[in-house]
């Protein structure tokens, strides 16, 4: 079954800073959305409304999410002000920035966790960056219709 754990902690969000600045040209190059510094990132933000909320919305993909993939892990949800609109390191975290809708969130979370449980099969085939997304977005688009 399928858990997950939302969170929230300054130390994420400085490393998320760090790696949207190392990557900011190829981000840029790519097309990327990302938030770094500005009006936005100085709101303050209710972490826990916005999980209660990301949560509601994640439970209407939770069950196609669990027939699709194997996801017999624990993984760990990271909030954050900063980034791109969603990213991930394996085996089990996943970062998401909080400036979009729960139902986009949620959708990025289930977009991401699709990324950690095929990250094996990329590796083995050697895909590029477009072919992984590609076949990310399809496996994406089954459990989110």
């Amino acid at each position: 079954m399928l858990k997950i754990v939302f969170k929230h902690s300054h130390l994420i969000d400085l490393k998320i800073i760090s790696q949207t600045i190392q990557y900011r040209s190829w981000l840029n190059r790519e097309g990327y959305h990302y938030y770094l510094f500005g009006t936005n990132v100085i709101k303050k933000i209710n972490y826990k409304k916005i999980t209660s909320d990301v949560k509601k919305e994640f439970e209407k993909y939770k069950i196609k999410l669990e027939k699709k993939v194997t996801v017999s892990k624990y993984y760990k949800i990271y909030l954050t002000k900063y980034g791109t609109y969603g990213s991930y390191d394996l085996p089990d975290k996943v970062y998401v920035n909080v400036f979009r809708t729960p139902k986009q969130i949620a959708e990025t979370i289930v977009h991401e966790i699709v990324h950690l449980e095929f990250e094996d099969e990329v590796k083995r085939k050697k895909l590029t960056h477009d072919q992984k997304e590609r076949l990310i977005d399809e496996k994406v688009a089954e459990i989110l219709e």
